[in-house]
């Protein structure tokens, strides 16, 4: 069983070039020491790590500038692959904010964190459109990276999966992870639709 983790507190940040979002599935391909140490120490514990995106302004490789919202992301399968790298596959589980950071002795990010919580989560029937079109895409084409089963009753849900299919940039997906309010997250995930299909 994960050991649960205790706000505000400390844990270990995986700045990335990419946003995971809560039920979607990312794979890494793990090299560096500090990462591998990481990874090691959350298997043994079972605990997650955070998925912070990197600051399209940061030049430092080594103390990057991260985003002050990132999602928690659990350990969900791993290993060695052909290259002789460690593999792994995580889901994101629940977004949280980044209160403050620091750069350990080895390099590896650790901040201060709280749950990021959205509200308005109950689909409306207003939300008859996103829902159904996201309908359509499972129905015709591979089912978003999830291990959960459809939650098409929950605006955030729909709007994290139709932004998956998507693929708009980092920031808009960020915009859509940083929203309290589910509703907005459908919103902006819409005004994404309708700037791609004037026919939506």
């Amino acid at each position: 069983m994960k050991t649960p983790i205790q706000y505000p507190d400390t844990i270990p940040l995986f700045p990335l070039n990419v946003v995971l979002f809560p039920k979607g599935l990312l794979e890494l391909k793990i090299f560096e020491i500090r990462y591998l140490d990481m990874i090691k120490d959350c298997l043994k514990k079972q605990q997650e790590f955070g998925v912070v995106l990197i600051k399209a302004s940061s030049e430092n490789t080594i103390n990057l500038d991260i985003e002050e919202i990132g999602t928690l992301a659990k350990i969900v399968s791993f290993d060695q692959g052909p290259d002789g790298l460690l593999h792994i596959t995580v889901q994101g589980t629940e977004p949280f904010q980044v209160n403050s950071y620091s750069l350990e002795s080895n390099g590896l990010t650790v901040g201060r964190t709280q749950p990021h919580l959205t509200h308005n989560e109950k689909i409306l029937d207003s939300r008859s459109k996103p829902v159904s079109l996201l309908k359509k895409i499972l129905m015709n084409h591979r089912e978003p990276d999830t291990l959960a089963p459809p939650i098409l009753g929950e605006a955030s849900w729909v709007a994290y999966r139709l932004a998956e299919f998507l693929e708009p940039t980092n920031q808009d997906k960020l915009a859509i992870l940083a929203e309290s309010n589910a509703q907005l997250k459908l919103d902006k995930v819409e005004k994404l639709i309708k700037h791609r299909n004037s026919d939506y």
